[in-house]
């Protein structure tokens, strides 16, 4: 993959039909995902191969390649895991998933927003227990994938054991012009906001800290109400929540 453009809306889950999404849906998947710490990861860029939490996993020489590009090293083996602290990307992003105990990924992703590194491969089912044992959260959800012409929608309903009082979409995009472009379909209608840049909703502070995301979820649609009903625009809601 190389990089990733991707914008996140959040909205109401209250407001998320789940017949309408099930008739709209070309595909419907259950899905667990946990995070690894990556300072503790112990990631290895090998010939062919990523060691990572001690599972060797094989990959192209084109993964190898990237990821090694995105990390600045020259050398064709080399442990990175003090880059990460060195170079100050503790944004990185370890994370397996599971596919309804039917396929299993492995993904390894940069800091950053609404474009960032990215490669994932497939794992077996052995190496993603391991990988799980080692997790630091979890987040466990409903996906729902809709084709609206011209791109795919992945709407994710979260386990009520979450807690979470939203329900999510996210789009990739071929460039940041389309992504900016882009408007989600009417049936979400106006209850959708953009959450691309605020960290709380990035998947792996959803799976370590849930519930900054529920406080910044009502803090967002609460502030843009009061917003509505005195016909001023909020230029910026809340510089915490996007991890100012």
């Amino acid at each position: 993959m190389g990089k990733e453009i991707e914008k996140k809306w959040v909205m109401p889950k209250s407001k998320i039909d789940r017949k309408v999404l099930a008739q709209k849906a070309h595909e419907v998947i259950a899905l667990e995902q946990g995070y690894l710490d990556p300072k503790k990861a112990e990631l290895t860029i090998g010939y062919k191969s990523i060691y990572c939490a001690g599972q060797k996993i094989q990959v192209s020489d084109e993964v190898i390649r990237n990821v090694a590009d995105y990390i600045i090293v020259d050398t064709v083996i080399h442990n990175f895991a003090g880059y990460i602290a060195a170079d100050g990307l503790n944004d990185m992003e370890i994370r397996y998933r599971n596919y309804g105990n039917e396929k299993f990924v492995l993904t390894i992703k940069g800091k950053g927003d609404l474009m960032r590194f990215e490669e994932e491969f497939e794992i077996s089912a052995e190496q993603a227990m391991a990988f799980k044992k080692q997790a630091v959260g979890f987040v466990k959800k409903e996906r729902f994938k809709i084709n609206d012409g011209t791109h795919v929608l992945e709407v994710d309903i979260y386990d009520e054991q979450m807690g979470f009082d939203f329900a999510s979409v996210e789009v990739e995009f071929e460039s940041i012009e389309e992504a900016n472009a882009y408007q989600l379909p009417e049936y979400f209608g106006a209850e959708a906001k953009d959450v691309t840049e605020i960290k709380a909703f990035k998947n792996k502070n959803l799976a370590v800290a849930g519930r900054s995301a529920n406080e910044a979820f009502k803090t967002l649609f609460a502030v843009r109400k009061i917003a509505s009903h005195k016909d001023v625009q909020v230029q910026n809601i809340n510089k915490n929540e996007k991890g100012e």
